[in-house]
């Protein structure tokens, strides 16, 4: 049997347990039968690619669609659960007629992994574990889409009031499974346990983990205490039970005692929503209103601006230049007393490993898909600063769990990207809201968003938040968003993401739908007068990136081409609406600005804005630029703790020496490949909007022309082809590639310094071949040891490189060579780049050795200004975003 046939095969009798396993009678039947024939013509989708390619695995395949169909329809018609028991009976004879076809001797026979992973979809269909059951069949196929998934596990959940047929999953089997070891937090179940065997269990696991040593237990166990905090929260004797039962025999049994000795309701840190009609729980975001119990006290700006930030990364969730930049930010911001910062993060999976007790706040209602979702809120604190982590309701228990901090923007079977982003946004907005505090007298005055994947929150604060809160005499809470990259994907999302939140769909999106089909634009490279190679050209991208470059999974939308321009079609061929979350922003935000004013320039210009021009003209003042700060101190070449025995003096005198010494220091450790050639390095993260395609043909030219290329870099996906083909250059030319982090931060022997510092240090040139940079922190470091740039001019490389000109006699502040970047023609880029790194030659040939050593004085000396806290004349990056937080709280 072929794998096309098998899997197809497989895939269609899945499709059939799935429709049939998950479905129980509830008022929402109308969608659950919609997502039923939704299965039912992915079956018949998979039998059909099965005919293509194998005529006996085609009919087999066939068959099964059509099982399929008649029992998806069988469900659809049901009118008792009787009726779907019969189904369900069916279903299994079905699956146990397939299961023994594939054991008989034939020609072609079924792989034994593949037998082993259907089953145990069908075993978890059965026993009616569903969010288990749809990770699995999902990385088998992963057809079924965001909505589908969001509205079956939510209707199924909300119906399910007794134990379900077929279920196997007892407390034996979970005894037999921790005794064993094994255990993956994805197999537990806890919504049919008893309290005491929940008890139990948690016991048991936390013994078995320290037993083990198994940190895959970790988050089972947050998510068991959470748990227990639910029951807890909602019922009194629950609550007792609890109490006594657990003994304080372990840190994670103490932390829990301690949480619901402190769980009244008056003393959670966040207003309770109720509806405005009843008084009882909310069941809608258009009919809350505060508790009357616990009515918010009147709070204008207080002793301290407090201010929320929001965002995908943080600085313990790093996965590039936003993490490190929140990082910095926070500790420059957190010298000043009269400021509270405080962060609000995802409680993601490998969080929980990290921080098993971190203290509970208490909850958050609001709104995703229709439903009323309760996140628990955890606090822990990190370098004196508080930051909130948000666990989801169980509905949607596993939305926030990614694996590690490098796929926080990747989207998965169970943390699709769409309804991920809707679910953070609506909680950190609600959060922000009904903050009241340790003191229960405290609020948010402002929340400062970062990107457009923040954008829902603040559509969410301004339209149904801020006008509660100021009909109950609380502050309408500001807000500013950054925007820490441009390019051609400027948020495009399903129009639908708004009502999945509360929302009204946004009035004037067409523009969005404009911009998609009119995807080409005037793209002139910036016209700077010693940018080589400056013409006109036009881009016709509609690539979608992540907020680092690589490709999003934008749930079930897809951009195909029509005789119209391009448009977005969901997988049954029908048109979607879309929006711009970055144009959304802009009509809520009291504040906006970029990271560079290279960038704030590209989007008010008509020709390099990607079309947004004129709604960031109209912002006039309330539109900015603060060009991005970095600690100077950790490159600064006159610190032994950066450069070891190869730090400079303090009047930068021996200079040279020690730029020759180190070079010679990285040769005899084998990570270049000459003592004196000139070294050009890249260093970074390989992503495709870095421009890292490019580097083979500057490595090529490098070598060329008598220099020497090291590049150190790292990516938490594939290898790329270019560094593929890098690495394959080493043997004939002179260059060196390095792509594990560590590479860069191992000391080498007898220096007392990282290797990535002093190649740093090294280098005549720092190559920046980008394509977007929206400020370019790598220029910034590099100034900052005293390295020449040899870069595009894209963006916020504008605002710190400034081109050498032919004129030695006056030198005006010069500090790279520059090249143009052109979208559309690749061949004119390549021969600006050949011509780019002709010219750094020339410039290192041309200079004395005295004229060179006086301008990298200069430029080490200046990279002062690049400090987060650089305050002479009160323009330094933290005074600005200072000035933008007062500028916003008196527009009030």
């Amino acid at each position: 049997m072929n794998k096309t046939y098998q899997k197809n095969t497989m895939k269609a009798l899945t499709l059939a347990l799935l429709a049939v396993g998950t479905m129980l009678p509830s008022p929402a039947w109308a969608g659950r039968a919609g997502a039923a024939r939704r299965a039912q013509r992915l079956a018949e989708k998979a039998a059909q690619q099965a005919m293509q390619s194998d005529s006996k695995g085609a009919i087999d395949s066939l068959n099964n669609a059509q099982d399929s169909a008649k029992l998806v329809e069988r469900v659809i018609n049901a009118k008792s659960t009787e009726e779907i028991n019969e189904v369900l009976k069916e279903t299994v004879r079905i699956h146990e007629k397939n299961i023994k076809e594939a054991e008989r001797p034939k020609k072609h026979t079924v792989n034994e992994e593949s037998k082993a992973r259907i089953e145990a979809i069908y075993q978890k269909i059965c026993n009616r574990r569903y969010s288990d059951a749809y990770n699995l069949q999902a990385e088998m196929y992963g057809t079924l889409r965001e909505g589908v998934i969001q509205d079956i596990v939510s209707d199924y959940r909300d119906s399910a009031s007794t134990k379900p047929i077929g279920w196997q999953i007892t407390h034996a089997n979970m005894v037999k499974f921790t005794e064993e070891g094994f255990v993956d937090h994805e197999e537990f179940n806890y919504s049919y346990l008893e309290l005491s065997e929940l008890i139990e269990l948690f016991t048991m696991v936390q013994n078995l983990e320290k037993e083990k040593g198994n940190q895959a237990l970790v988050p089972s166990i947050v998510d068991m205490k959470d748990k227990l905090v639910r029951i807890a929260y909602d019922n009194e004797a629950s609550r007792q039970k609890i109490l006594k039962t657990i003994d304080n025999s372990t840190e994670c049994n103490r932390h829990l005692k301690s949480i619901l000795n402190n769980l009244p309701k008056g003393r959670l840190d966040f207003y309770p929503l109720v509806d405005k009609s009843t008084g009882e729980e909310m069941k809608h975001l258009d009919h809350i209103s505060f508790d009357p119990a616990t009515k918010p006290a009147n709070k204008g700006t207080g002793e301290k601006i407090v201010i929320f930030q929001a965002a995908y990364e943080a600085p313990n969730v790093r996965m590039g230049g936003l993490g490190a930049f929140l990082k910095s930010f926070s500790e420059a911001l957190n010298q000043y007393d009269n400021f509270d910062l405080r962060f609000i993060t995802q409680f993601f999976d490998f969080l929980k490993k990290e921080y098993p007790n971190a203290e509970f706040k208490g909850f958050v209602d609001h709104q995703v898909y229709g439903k009323i979702m309760r996140s628990s809120i955890y606090q822990i604190n990190s370098n004196g600063i508080k930051q909130y982590l948000i666990k989801p309701d169980p509905k949607m228990a596993r939305i926030f769990d990614v694996g590690r901090p490098q796929n926080i923007y990747k989207a998965f079977s169970h943390a699709e990207y769409n309804p991920k982003m809707a679910y953070f946004n609506s909680a950190l907005a609600t959060l922000a809201a009904t903050f009241r505090g340790e003191d229960g007298n405290n609020s948010v005055d402002i929340l400062h968003t970062h990107s457009w994947h923040t954008g829902l929150a603040a559509a969410l604060m301004s339209e149904k938040l801020n006008p509660l809160r100021e009909m109950s005499g609380l502050n309408k809470i500001s807000i500013l968003n950054t925007i820490h990259m441009h390019g051609p994907e400027q948020g495009i999302m399903d129009a639908n993401i708004f009502v999945r939140v509360g929302l009204e769909l946004p009035k004037d999106r067409q523009h969005a739908t404009d911009l998609l089909r009119n995807n080409i634009y005037e793209r002139p490279t910036s016209v700077y007068e010693n940018a080589i190679g400056s013409i006109q050209t036009k881009d016709r991208s509609i690539i979608n990136y992540d907020l680092y470059g690589d490709p999003v999974v934008l749930g079930i939308l897809q951009d195909i081409d029509t005789t119209e321009g391009p448009i977005y079609v969901n997988e049954d061929g029908e048109e979607l609406e879309i929006v711009n979350l970055l144009i959304e922003v802009s009509k809520h935000a009291d504040y906006m600005n970029t990271v560079s004013d290279g960038l704030k320039a590209d989007m008010t210009d008509p020709n390099l804005s990607y079309g947004v021009h004129e709604i960031f003209q109209a912002m006039g003042g309330n539109f900015g630029a603060v060009l991005n700060g970095l600690k100077v101190s950790i490159y600064d070449p006159r610190k032994q703790e950066v450069l070891g025995k190869y730090a400079v003096k303090e009047d930068l005198s021996n200079l040279a020496a020690q730029k020759k010494a180190a070079k010679a220091a990285l040769y005899h450790a084998g990570i270049i490949t000459d003592p004196s050639k000139p070294l050009f390095l890249y260093v970074g993260r390989f992503g495709a909007e870095k421009g890292i395609d490019y580097l083979p043909a500057i490595a090529n030219e490098v070598h060329k022309q008598g220099g020497q290329m090291l590049v150190m870099g790292f990516t938490p996906y594939e290898l790329p082809e270019s560094i593929k083909k890098l690495q394959s250059m080493q043997g004939t030319q002179a260059i060196k590639v390095y792509t594990n982090l560590q590479d860069q931060l191992q000391i080498l022997a007898g220096t007392d310094a990282k290797a990535g510092m002093l190649a740093r240090f090294a280098a005549e040139y720092t190559v920046i071949p980008s394509k977007l940079e929206s400020c370019g922190l790598v220029a910034l470091e590099a100034l900052c040891m005293g390295s020449f740039l040899a870069s595009s001019n894209v963006q916020g490389l504008k605002s710190i490189c400034h081109p050498f000109d032919d004129d030695d006699a006056i030198y005006e502040d010069e500090n790279c060579i520059q090249y143009a970047f052109l979208f559309e023609d690749d061949a004119q880029t390549q021969m600006n780049i050949q011509a780019m790194v002709e010219r750094c030659f020339i410039v290192n040939q041309r200079l004395s050795h005295k004229a060179k050593e006086d301008i990298q004085k200069f430029i080490i000396n200046d990279s002062k200004k690049f400090d987060w806290n650089y305050n002479e004349n009160g323009d330094g990056p933290i005074n600005k975003y200072i000035n933008i937080f007062y500028h916003i709280l008196n527009q009030k």
